[in-house]
């Protein structure tokens, strides 16, 4: 919703986490391509990321004019990541590339 409100690019990390080529859901993308996707996002002039990682997402976060943290109950959260997730293994949403 924030990125058609600001008219804004709007990236999920999952998208750039799990490898979208993989013939089964689950299997992460390399370090180096989930890096320099990353890379290429930060890259632009403006730009939303969402997601729930730490350790990989720094430049992100260095050069982030805004970081807005969310939180949601629990049980939607739970609701949400199980959604989620059968859509993901039925294969009725997948990743963007």
């Amino acid at each position: 919703m924030l990125g058609e409100k600001f008219n804004t690019p709007h990236y999920d990390l999952d998208d750039i986490f799990w490898d979208d080529e993989a013939d089964v859901y689950g299997v992460k993308a390399s370090e180096v391509q989930r890096d320099k996707k990353l890379r290429e996002i930060v890259s632009h002039d403006s730009w939303i990321i969402e997601g729930v990682y730490r350790s990989w997402v720094e430049p992100s976060l260095s050069t982030a004019d805004k970081i807005i943290v969310l939180m949601p109950p629990l049980p939607v959260q739970e609701e949400r990541i199980w959604k989620r997730y059968e859509e993901r293994v039925s294969g009725t949403v997948v990743s963007k590339k």
